[in-house]
C-alpha cells in the first residue's frame, strides 16, 4: 500500500501548495564584486556562516556574514508573501509531526 494513502485529501492539498514558492527576485547586476572576497584566499572551512549556526545577536570571531550582506543586497521580495509560505509551511510540518496530516 502507497503511503501516500494514508493522507488526508486537505493535507495532500495543503503539502502541495507549499511547492508554489514565493516569487523572488535576483538582481545580476547588483552582484559584482561578490566573487572576491573567494578569490582573495577566503577559507570558508575556518569561517561560520551566520545563516548556519548563529542566531540574531549572536557573534564569534571567525563568522563570516559575507553570503547574507549581499543577499540582502541583490535579493527583492514580498515580504507578506514569504512570511504567509513560512507560515504554511509550518503548519504542513506540524500537520506530520503531531500526525494530524494522517487519515
Amino acid at each position: 500500500m502507497r503511503w501516500m494513502e494514508h493522507l488526508k485529501p486537505e493535507a495532500m492539498m495543503a503539502y502541495g501548495r507549499t511547492m508554489h514558492l514565493p516569487k523572488m527576485y535576483v538582481d545580476n547586476k547588483k552582484l559584482d564584486g561578490f566573487l572576491e572576497h573567494f578569490i582573495k584566499n577566503n577559507n570558508c572551512a575556518n569561517s561560520l556562516c551566520v545563516n548556519d549556526i548563529l542566531e540574531d545577536d549572536q557573534t564569534a570571531p571567525n563568522a563570516c556574514a559575507h553570503c547574507s550582506n549581499w543577499a540582502k543586497k541583490v535579493i527583492s521580495y514580498d515580504e507578506a508573501e514569504i512570511a504567509q509560505w513560512k507560515g504554511m509551511c509550518a503548519n504542513v510540518l506540524q500537520s506530520i509531526e503531531d500526525g494530524s496530516i494522517y487519515r
